[in-house]
């Protein structure tokens, strides 16, 4: 009896010990997640990262997929929030209904919108989208109200690019200072502005890049207003109004690096302006041409007073290329090019042949458009050593081709 007392007492006391505190507390500590891994620890210890998880609602999704399916494209982040929204392509077939659902996403940063069939209530609803950087509105039937409204509800707004807006004047520009961190302002196509809305510009800060292409309003003296604009690092002007007097009065911007000059009513002396100016001839590491039939490959033998031009675009101008010839003859010392864009023009295999001695240090080059460039126009690009980037669409190269292995 004594025996199975004894016994009967132990029992209870292993009982005890597993239903105790002590136990509860183990299996607690079992259940808990490993750390993570300290520095230095083996990459086999370090457990697969997580897929990220689709932070988006229903109806969020399936906004998304009517933007896709519109012809738009979506951009999210690394937790699969929508951070932008690009309605604005060619291809897109947008309407009222799918722009108030893309106002679903509260916190985008980036928003291109291109749309006529929209009703302007719904385009106030811009102005709830206060986390936006980056604004483009083209063809919209926005009004100075409207575009004030919306404005003056973006503070950390960056980027704003106006397009063809028609009931736009200076009165909707007026509020372009309330936008204290606006940096990059394009004003395409406006036909409702003047010259009066440089001064509202003047009162954009941060403004560091300028676009006025295509406003037909603007008149010599209205550009030269632009060269009291403070702080303007990149300007693009365009249209019938721009000629040889307005790129020399443009020349004397006192902190210009790039420049770009589209549909201009200009001459072959064009360059001998721009080079009037030898600070700005020294300073400018950027410019560009596009349609302007003024420009010649004669004319374009001045780019040797550009000592510091990095980036240099023609687009759609009946050039041969022989200027490249021309400049490696003059040449000194080589050029400082490391992006050349001849895209629709009339280079051959032959026109290329100057530039390993002209620009070694070129890593992109677009030649799209140019039907005269073939296969063996592969052998001069393998001789340029940073050629990192070519664009050979249009042309008559039916080779592929690859960077030289660093």
């Amino acid at each position: 009896m004594k025996t199975f007392l004894s016994r009967f007492l132990m029992l209870l006391v292993w009982i005890a010990a597993l239903t105790g505190p002590g136990c509860r507390e183990r299996e607690v500590a079992d259940a808990k997640v490993d750390p993570a891994p300290t520095r230095g620890a083996a990459v086999d210890d370090v457990p697969a990262p997580a897929v990220p998880p689709d932070r988006l609602t229903e109806g969020q999704r399936e906004v998304c997929d009517r933007v896709v399916s519109a012809g738009g494209s979506i951009e999210r982040d690394a937790d699969g929030y929508v951070l932008g929204v690009d309605l604005a392509s060619d291809r897109v077939l947008a309407d009222d209904a799918l722009v108030r659902d893309v106002l679903q996403f509260p916190h985008l940063r980036r928003l291109h919108l291109t749309i006529s069939d929209v009703a302007p209530e719904t385009l106030e609803g811009l102005a709830g989208l206060v986390d936006l950087e980056d604004l483009l509105l083209q063809a919209a039937p926005i009004d100075d109200a409207g575009l004030t409204s919306v404005l003056r509800c973006m503070p950390v707004l960056r980027r704003l690019t106006l397009r063809r807006l028609s009931r736009v004047t200076n009165a909707g520009l007026a509020a372009l200072p309330a936008c204290p961190q606006l940096e990059v302002v394009a004003l395409i196509e406006m036909s409702g502005i003047t010259g009066a809305a440089v001064e509202s510009l003047r009162g954009v800060e941060q403004m560091r890049s300028l676009d006025v292409r295509s406003c037909g309003q603007l008149t010599t003296a209205d550009f030269a207003q632009l060269v009291s604009l403070p702080g303007l690092a990149e300007l693009k002007v365009g249209g019938p109004a721009v000629t040889d007097q307005v790129l020399a009065i443009l020349a004397q911007h006192p902190t210009l690096t790039s420049l770009s000059v589209d549909d201009a009513q200009i001459t072959p002396a064009c360059l001998q302006q721009l080079s009037g100016s030898p600070e700005l001839a020294g300073r400018l590491r950027t410019l560009s041409f596009a349609r302007c039939f003024g420009v010649t490959d004669e004319s374009l033998t001045a780019l040797r007073r550009f000592p510091a031009l990095e980036t240099l675009a023609l687009r759609e101008i009946m050039l041969t290329g022989s200027f490249l010839q021309f400049l490696l003859d003059d040449a000194d010392q080589p050029l400082p090019l490391r992006t050349l864009t001849v895209t629709h023009a009339f280079f051959t295999d032959e026109s290329l042949t100057p530039l390993p001695g002209l620009c070694p240090e070129l890593a992109r080059l677009d030649l799209s458009g140019n039907q005269g460039v073939t296969n063996a126009a592969l052998d001069v690009l393998r001789q340029l050593p940073s050629l990192r980037e070519v664009k050979l669409d249009d042309t008559g190269v039916t080779q592929s081709w690859a960077p030289q292995a660093e």
